[in-house]
């Protein structure tokens, strides 16, 4: 029998507000980089995520048409400093919107957790039988001390069991010394974890029960 759902992709996380060196602004994050690109694979894709929600539509406007969006208020929108490019390329937190917090409900194929700022939510209820991760929000933090500048660092243990709820996890190399816990925690849980490195092959971590090594 076929499932009908309100959306195929949901992604939580939020859209962030990116400045660059020109004093340019534009929507970033990647939870609506990732539900545009589902939109244009003709999946009817839903953006849940926190901010000003006056700033959040005005920044995503020319993409309204593809997207549905719905904004959990917040005093400020999350809003990243982007300075460089290549490897020089850093970023700050200058404004952060705040946890997405309480019981979400959604009905949708596919629930893409997508934080840049430890935002995600721990709970959701409805349906969502396919739950992916991209953990990047969850393995770095900042210091109000040092300009908000963004460092690696250890997911928590909440974050932990939020890995142990999803199918499948998708992370760049530059993570994966740092998600260390999170990756055996999926695995063990069933999930498949995939690791990038950019133009090189992608690792292709098993769940912990299939045994085996790791695939490229």
């Amino acid at each position: 029998m076929e499932l009908h759902f309100r959306h195929d992709y949901t992604a939580v996380g939020h859209v962030t507000v990116d400045v660059f060196d020109d004093g340019s602004r534009r929507p970033g994050g990647t939870a609506f980089f990732s539900a545009l690109q589902a939109a244009r694979l003709g999946r009817r894709a839903l953006i849940l995520t926190r901010g000003v929600a006056g700033e959040i539509e005005a920044l995503i406007e020319p993409y309204r048409d593809e997207l549905e969006l719905r904004v959990l208020p917040a005093a400020q929108t999350t809003t990243l400093r982007t300075a460089g490019s290549g490897r020089d390329r850093s970023q700050r937190v200058l404004a952060w919107a705040g946890p997405i917090a309480g019981e979400l409900e959604l009905d949708t194929a596919i629930l893409h957790l997508a934080p840049v700022a430890r935002e995600i939510p721990w709970r959701w209820r409805g349906r969502a039988p396919f739950v992916g991760l991209t953990p990047q929000g969850l393995a770095r933090a900042w210091s109000e001390r040092e300009g908000g500048r963004i460092v690696a660092a250890q997911p928590s243990q909440a974050a932990l069991a939020v890995a142990r709820a999803c199918d499948a996890i998708v992370m760049s190399e530059h993570e994966r010394a740092s998600c260390a816990q999170l990756i055996a925690a999926a695995r063990a849980a069933g999930a498949v974890v995939a690791v990038t490195a950019g133009e090189r092959p992608t690792t292709i971590l098993p769940p912990a029960a299939l045994g085996g090594p790791a695939l490229a």
